[in-house]
């Protein structure tokens, strides 16, 4: 049926627009119904993608991944994740922070924790026109099921984003070249695991070339500082990690610690722990609060009732004297009133007038009653209130901090948990030199946290030649002679060890802060 009538329609056409019109629409019309399925199918369900779409089997490609994606969703939702089910059957967990580096020339990304490196895996970014950014970045939203909100809704499974403007890792096609909108395509395996191993606000780097996280230590790089423990939490014998087991013999002698029965037992805790203590405690104050504010207000609801109620009796009793009083008076008008009656009207005076005084002593009690618990209760709620907000003030207490030291602008900035702390200025010297740009995070905490393991890595500003390995002493070199040149203030120094722990990052970089950098975000580096 649907010929016929195309045909007719076309018909009536030409005889209005003339033959050309309808040739031109009818070639069309065969053009579109002569391109494969795929290519059909594609144009509804994917964007353009340039000189890309011209490879053969190219929408095959894209059609297959996109019904996998489908099937995919389908059984997570189903709880059927075949993906989901391998990872939780055999993880590879980091036991700490992850660090990412992703390499544009070689088109891989491999992945570092506490225990060196985890994994590698292959991945396409930004192809050109739709150039994929380079410098350091974190993860600052992660979501399973994500479809682009520029692209046609396109799917991008395990997603984790770099920057609010439109990067991010995810899961799809990786044709081992630069093929994307500027993304950071995963295999969908990969990405499924490395998405249930990243945390808000992992590091990702992306690099220009092939670039290596190596240990690293320096001078400059603060510690964590260390503080006595509460004297109740010393005489209660908790003190956090395993004592260390001493001979008999041995003559070491270690600063804040007691020497027991031959075990070693340190009385000083970590920027870490302190945290935790005062988070625990932020904590049980809240949850105090909470549970005292149901009873205060069901008892000031309770009084008030109490209250309302011996007004009311009290009005009563106000009402039953003025009757009593208002009998008396007219028997005394009355000539004919015998005296018993006036007697008994007397008596109902005196007994309403005893009714009254004890509902206007209850009333009182009452009164007073509800009063105080209404306060109580209006105190509670402030208690509870300030503990709510001393609560959520300490919410990233336990988030790993951020430093950022700018040779641009002169000022280390610091941030935990994607809230500004603090910024200072810093001295650097030799400021004609550049410092380049270098990440240092802080991967593991020594077991009484009185020590970090750093990890360092140089994000290189444009591509190099030479072996790797030369490479990697070169940017060591960079990234010593970079930390020789900065002084950083006791004070600001001082602010960073008491919040230093694993997870945490300092950047050193020429740049300044970048406009990527703001609310609900941490420190972006473009290197370009």
């Amino acid at each position: 049926m649907r010929g016929p009538i195309v045909s007719v329609e076309l018909c009536e056409i030409a005889k209005r627009r003339g033959r050309g019109f309808v040739s031109t629409l009818l070639a069309a019309v065969c053009l579109w119904a002569a391109l494969p399925v795929g290519a059909q199918a594609q144009s509804w369900f994917w964007p353009w993608d340039g000189y890309e779409q011209r490879r053969p089997g190219y929408e095959r490609e894209r059609r297959r991944e996109w019904e996998r994606s489908q099937r995919q969703r389908r059984q997570d939702q189903q709880g059927q994740s075949k993906a989901g089910k391998s990872e939780r059957d055999a993880p590879k967990v980091s036991e700490g922070p992850i660090l990412a580096v992703v390499s544009l020339s070689s088109q891989r990304i491999n992945v570092y924790g506490r225990r060196g490196h985890l994994a590698e895996s292959a991945v396409s970014s930004g192809k050109p026109g739709h150039r994929t950014p380079t410098g350091i970045f974190s993860v600052i939203q992660k979501n399973r099921h994500h479809e682009s909100n520029i692209y046609s809704g396109a799917p991008m499974p395990w997603m984790q984003r770099l920057t609010w403007s439109g990067i991010a890792l995810h899961g799809g096609v990786v044709p081992r070249y630069p093929a994307s909108h500027g993304c950071i395509r995963m295999t969908h395996e990969f990405a499924a695991r490395r998405w249930d191993l990243t945390r808000i606000g992992a590091r990702v780097v992306v690099s220009p070339y092939d670039v290596e996280a190596v240990g690293f230590t320096h001078t400059v790089l603060p510690v964590p500082a260390m503080t006595e423990k509460p004297a109740d939490v010393v005489a209660s014998g908790q003190m956090g990690p395993p004592a260390l087991e001493v001979a008999a013999t041995s003559s070491a002698t270690v600063t804040g610690a007691r020497l027991d029965s031959g075990a070693l037992t340190t009385t000083l805790e970590g920027p870490q722990r302190r945290a935790r203590a005062a988070r625990a405690a932020a904590v049980a104050i809240a949850r105090a609060a909470e549970a005292a504010l149901k009873p205060a207000q069901a008892l000031a609801k309770k009084t008030s009732v109490a209250a309302a109620a011996a007004r009311t009796e009290l009005k009563r009793a106000q009402r039953g004297q003025d009757v009593a009083e208002a009998r008396l008076v007219t028997l005394t008008k009355r000539k004919t009133a015998k005296p018993e009656a006036e007697v008994a009207a007397r008596k109902i005076i005196d007994a309403a007038k005893a009714r009254l005084a004890e509902a206007t002593e209850k009333e009182a009690r009452a009164s007073a009653a509800a009063t105080a618990a209404v306060q109580a209760a209006k105190n509670t709620q402030l208690k509870r209130n300030t503990a709510a907000a001393q609560l959520q003030a300490t919410g990233s207490a336990l988030d790993p901090i951020s430093v950022f030291i700018s040779g641009k602008e002169g000022r280390v900035y610091l941030r935990q948990g994607f809230t500004p702390l603090m910024d200072a200025p810093i001295t650097i010297r030799d400021t004609g030199q550049r410092l380049g740009t270098h990440l240092f995070k802080a991967m593991a905490t020594s077991e009484d946290g009185s020590s970090v393991e750093w990890l360092a890595i140089t994000v290189p500003d444009t591509g190099s030649e030479g072996r790797t390995d030369a490479r990697r002493d070169r940017h060591l070199q960079r990234a010593q002679e970079a930390l020789d040149r900065i002084e950083i203030s006791p004070a600001v120094l001082a602010e960073i060890s008491n919040r230093l722990w694993a997870g945490s990052s300092l950047i050193v970089s020429d740049h300044g802060l970048n406009h990527e950098t703001g609310r609900g975000t941490d420190f972006v580096v473009l290197t370009k």
